[in-house]
């Protein structure tokens, strides 16, 4: 499996810090400090955390892994947008940049002409890695195989488990690493179920249920607080999962999938 690293040449870590417009801007630093090396940023709207991941950049760009991406579909949003992105964090590069939310009413076409220009940035030296992100498996499925990407980001989760049987097969076959997100599958599962008679798994189980799987190369966290946060450090201390522990978390998702209030919950997964 190829490896996303650092500038500097290490391996990222296997838990990354998703940007909350709700994040206690205090977490950035302190999620470096301990352990985290993944820093992704969906839009350039919290600033307040793109300031102080600047502060990060400043002192440890070499260190750190800066991501983010756009739903933008044509070149010249999508270059706007890297330069502004990067005038906000006072970075010269962006270690990975992602097509956004790729789904099935996509023009395809113009989707793979949107993939080359990135890849031109990266020649360039202005991105490391082009991914796309996407809830679809079939095409995900697609670009895993078309060489066109270099890291894919999908949903995955105890509930959300049918990626397991194409998706992350196909991204070991070509050695293309996957983020995952949606862990906690929106905190719903940290919630129970009237039917669960056993414990409730907090965000940490839900981390280490999806790290399980050989594809995942980190999933993303979004706490809130500095506790949460510590809490779901605790990953770094207790990664391995037993085999009855595994599968008492699969009967528990098998329960709560399908509970979702609308279809985008469940109509891919």
């Amino acid at each position: 499996m190829n490896q996303i690293t650092t500038l500097s040449g290490k391996k990222t870590s296997i838990l990354g810090l998703g940007a909350n417009p709700k994040m206690d801007l205090q977490c950035i630093f302190q999620a470096y400090q301990g352990g985290i090396n993944y820093f992704f940023f969906y839009d350039s709207n919290s600033t307040h955390l793109l300031n102080e991941c600047a502060k990060l950049a400043a002192n440890y760009r070499q260190e750190i892994i800066i991501a983010t991406g756009s739903e933008h579909r044509n070149i010249q949003d999508l270059e706007s947008y890297r330069r502004n992105f990067c005038q906000l964090l006072n970075i010269e590069i962006i270690d990975i940049f992602f097509l956004q939310y790729i789904y099935h009413q996509d023009n395809i076409v113009e989707i793979e002409k949107l993939l080359y220009h990135l890849h031109q940035w990266k020649k360039q030296g202005l991105i490391r890695y082009v991914g796309i992100s996407s809830h679809d498996r079939d095409l995900a499925v697609k670009f895993l195989n078309s060489g066109k990407i270099d890291v894919l980001m999908h949903r995955y989760n105890m509930a959300h488990r049918q990626a397991e049987k194409q998706v992350f097969p196909t991204a070991i076959s070509n050695q293309i690493p996957v983020i995952s997100f949606t862990a906690t599958r929106w905190s719903s599962l940290l919630k129970g179920h009237n039917n669960w008679q056993f414990n409730i798994p907090k965000a940490v189980d839900c981390y280490r249920f999806v790290l399980q799987n050989s594809a995942i190369n980190l999933t993303l966290t979004s706490p809130k607080t500095l506790e949460e946060l510590k809490e779901n450090l605790e990953l770094f201390n207790n990664l391995k999962m037993k085999e009855d522990e595994y599968n008492l978390w699969k009967k528990y998702g098998d329960l709560i999938y399908g509970n979702g209030t609308d279809s985008f919950e469940t109509q891919w997964l």
